[in-house]
């Protein structure tokens, strides 16, 4: 039986921060991100397509809850619940490969990319400029229950979303491992760093970078249309 190795590399460091002090774009707060950069032709940009191939799959059969993982808290026992089963699911759906390992991380970030394609297929027009609601939505939630580092990475990754929408939506409408999709990497790279909290620093492949961004715009597409805290309400009401 072959095996499709899917769980791209995600790492973070966060030393000495305070919750009481978290804020976005201190001054010289953060080490400059680390994007891991791949060749289109390797085996990890085909793992990744026959991964989004299958992910659609796993949609297509079961929308409501493919969905409603991407109203929980990263790293918490609801997102656990949500996903269990996942894997056998996404393997089911990829019978080319028989097995498929993947990092919940990425499973969020390929889900999150398919819906807002469908939510957005234009892609995310943000033509009003970030109001004071907007950047209390970017901030971390680390009372959720979840994974608190995972939480500061979705919250760099929100404010990136609010403060460069343009550039996040160059990058996901660029095709996963060409030439588009690494200059907005590049571009991104140097909008990242005043998102990033004190003491983060920040090292992901371009392919977990895509998928946080991704889960962000898709968020904040909803939350701009219906209104902010209503990505829950929509995971569990609509196919």
């Amino acid at each position: 039986m072959s095996k499709l190795r899917a769980s791209y590399g995600l790492a973070i460091a966060v030393v000495g921060f305070s919750g009481a002090a978290l804020a976005h774009g201190d001054a010289g707060a953060a080490e400059p991100p680390t994007v891991l950069m791949t060749e289109s032709a390797s085996p990890v940009a085909k793992s990744d397509r026959i991964f989004r191939e299958a992910l659609a799959c796993v949609v297509k059969r079961e929308p409501v809850r493919s969905r409603a993982i991407l109203s929980t808290a990263p790293g918490s026992k609801d997102e656990a619940n949500a996903g269990w089963g996942f894997d056998d699911r996404v393997e089911d759906c990829a019978t080319s490969v028989g097995s498929i390992t993947f990092s919940t991380s990425l499973l969020r970030g390929g889900l999150a990319e398919i819906f807002y394609h469908r939510e957005f297929p234009n892609g995310l027009v943000v033509e009003a400029p970030a109001d004071e609601a907007a950047v209390a939505w970017t901030q971390p939630r680390l009372d959720r229950g979840g994974d608190q580092q995972l939480e500061l990475l979705h919250s760099a990754a929100k404010c990136l979303v609010v403060a460069q929408p343009a550039q996040v939506r160059t990058l996901l409408a660029a095709e996963p491992f060409s030439s588009a999709e690494q200059q907005a990497i590049g571009e991104i790279q140097q909008s990242l760093g005043p998102c990033l909290l004190k003491g983060v620093k920040f090292t992901a492949s371009k392919q977990t970078l895509r998928g946080l961004l991704a889960e962000a715009a898709f968020a904040y597409g909803i939350a701009r249309r219906d209104g902010f805290g209503s990505l829950k309400t929509a995971a569990t009401t609509k196919d």
